[in-house]
């Protein structure tokens, strides 16, 4: 752009000089004012137009320049606030990810307690069931014979149930109870026996 008023303005200089040697020779020959009279306007307009160009041209480049100087004020402070919040957004991070490893481990060491003591207790459970077995197995041996017969609490204790489901089992007739009296019952140790081994 700067090239072109240059090129613009060394024409119409150029044209003002030829214009002056051609009115400077026709004042010479003519010797008539009136012409001088009618072309100064036109040299004063065209001096107008290129200095208006020019003024122009230096205001947009002052814009310009002023447009670049604040979006690189912006951009630096833009930057400057990024690097003040980047430590809190790395610390933030940081600490979620160990907040969620701290949990899974928790959760992780929760879920293999718990298998220990679910296993653990079963562990427990079969060896009691075991050794009543075995206690109930002399007792049948020393009975020689005859029914024996076991209390809820040990017959619970021997199916790994509570009460309520020998209740259910009696009415279901799966395993009814021996009435001893109005409120005593007894099960036969050969149908506790069965469902232990799977044969009912």
């Amino acid at each position: 752009m700067k090239h072109i008023y240059l090129f613009i303005g060394a024409a119409i200089i150029t044209y003002l000089l030829i214009s002056l040697a051609t009115l400077d020779l026709m004042w010479c020959v003519h010797n008539t004012p009136w012409i001088w009279i009618a072309v100064i306007p036109l040299f004063l307009l065209l001096y107008f137009l290129v200095f208006m160009c020019f003024y122009e041209e230096m205001g947009f480049r002052e814009d310009r320049a002023m447009q670049q100087t604040l979006a690189v004020a912006k951009a630096n402070k833009l930057i400057e606030k990024l690097q003040e919040q980047l430590p809190n957004m790395i610390q933030g991070l940081v600490d979620m990810s160990m907040a969620e490893i701290r949990d899974s481990l928790r959760a992780v060491n929760e879920e293999q307690a718990r298998k220990v003591a679910t296993l653990s207790t079963d562990i427990y459970n079969v060896l009691e069931r075991r050794q009543k077995l075995l206690d109930l197995e002399r007792k049948v041996k020393q009975h020689k014979g005859q029914p024996m017969l076991l209390t809820k609490r040990e017959t619970a204790s021997l199916l790994l149930v509570d009460y309520s489901t020998l209740r259910k089992w009696a009415r279901k007739g799966f395993l009814v109870p021996t009435r001893i009296t109005p409120h005593r019952e007894l099960y036969r140790y050969s149908d506790v026996l069965k469902i232990l081994e799977g044969k009912v």
